[in-house]
């Protein structure tokens, strides 16, 4: 399904629907202060195109097959870098518990060459800390402020230094920050992201960069959680 809304008060909606043997299009008025209205929860796994993912999911029941995309250009893109399922993962930080059957690399205590092989290889990347959106302090004159969406860490050591050897970490007084564009440039073989301590509020954001760097499927939990609640959510 692909949604675009057709007025300010988002009430009305032009919706098409895409089957293997038709494609639908018409447009529907809310019967109720919900988007869940317009899509079939009957018909087995439905993946939803729409640009403001938030609205949908906070009125959406936990145990239903939808996958959502951005729109239908992220969609396809998403298919089209689609990889074979593999088990090298990526963790940022350290994972506090060991994963049955994933060979699991970290970034603390690895030289800058070791840093460009882990990111190359992972298939899987686990960002345990925050990832949101975030800014550069202008620190020189004639710069420019900066947005960017960045992993935050509480950790006053950073990822045991190693992490300042990813270009533009910075270190700040009891955390560090490090552009999450730095650790997908080279990660070619990523299958697959999961960001337990995101919010869906930054799913527009994070499922284009993402995507953009080729990553097809990215999860977020509907409330952003750490620790041991991970392992609870996937």
């Amino acid at each position: 399904m692909r949604l675009f809304a057709v007025d300010d008060e988002m009430s009305a909606y032009i919706v098409f629907k895409i089957t293997p043997h038709s494609i639908d299009a018409a447009r529907e008025t809310l019967a109720q202060d919900s988007l869940k209205s317009l899509i079939p929860l009957d018909e087995g796994l439905v993946y939803v195109g729409y640009e403001n993912i938030h609205s949908i999911l906070e009125h959406m029941p936990d145990d239903i097959p939808v996958s959502y995309a951005l729109s239908g250009t992220h969609f396809v893109r998403s298919s089209i870098n689609r990889k074979p399922f593999k088990h090298t993962l990526l963790a940022l930080p350290a994972a506090d518990k060991d994963i049955a059957g994933y060979d699991i690399k970290v970034l603390k205590g690895l030289s800058e060459s070791e840093i460009l092989l882990a990111t190359q290889r992972a298939n899987i990347l686990l960002i345990s800390d925050s990832v949101s959106l975030t800014a550069a302090v202008r620190t020189k004159a004639g710069q420019h402020l900066k947005q960017f969406l960045a992993v935050k860490s509480p950790d006053p050591t950073g990822a045991d230094q190693a992490a300042g050897r990813l270009e533009r970490v910075s270190f700040a007084p009891g955390g560090y920050i490090i552009p999450v564009q730095r650790l997908l440039a080279n990660s070619s073989d990523l299958s697959l992201a999961l960001l337990p301590a995101a919010s869906t509020a930054n799913a527009y954001l994070i499922g284009h960069v993402f995507s953009i760097y080729g990553c097809p499927s990215v999860i977020l939990p509907d409330k952003p959680a750490s620790g041991s609640d991970l392992w609870i959510i996937f």
